[in-house]
């Protein structure tokens, strides 16, 4: 068990200090490192739609000289409401990401997947890849299969009046 994980179970670290990788003494050549992402990554952030989950994450750390590169992959599952009927849908996630650290003194760069940390850096936090790693592996929607969905909820709103201007489901 990775040392934060013991501590956590104990109290004694907050959930986003897990997912700090200290870079400086690493030797050159490939690290392994793997996360159990469960609901509480997500209420950190206050992410309120992702109500349960259970993704395994792995990142390869590819260390050179001056550059980082670290190789994501997850997969598992996320719960979060149906689109259509708002009941609980389990989502399957299978997501992958390339990120490249690079030592300089620029701050910013125009790639969404090139970062540059400074000299006096010695740890980097990969909380938000893996976050924006899932979120985006996310369909645009996400319904229950035709038929799942709760048929109660299903009626009302195929029952709904043109008073309140919205259209019914089945026109």
């Amino acid at each position: 068990m990775h040392i934060f994980a013991a501590r956590k179970k104990m109290g004694f670290v907050k959930t986003s200090d897990l997912y700090i990788i200290p870079f400086t003494g690493l030797a050159a050549g490939t690290h392994d490192f793997s996360w159990d992402i469960d609901g509480k990554f997500f209420e950190e952030d206050n992410y309120l739609e992702i109500t349960d989950a259970s993704v395994h994450v792995t990142c390869s750390l590819q260390k050179s000289t001056h550059m980082m590169e670290l190789d994501f992959s997850g997969k598992g599952t996320l719960t979060l409401p149906c689109d259509r009927c708002l009941n609980p849908l389990q989502v399957k996630v299978n997501a992958s990401r390339k990120v490249i650290v690079k030592e300089s003194d620029m701050e910013s760069s125009e790639s969404d997947d090139l970062f540059f940390v400074g000299k006096q850096d010695y740890e980097i936090s990969v909380g938000g890849w893996i976050k924006e790693m899932i979120l985006l592996s996310l369909p645009m929607r996400n319904v229950h299969p035709e038929g799942k969905c709760d048929n109660e909820m299903i009626d009302k709103l195929n029952n709904l009046s043109d008073d309140n201007g919205l259209k019914p489901l089945n026109e």
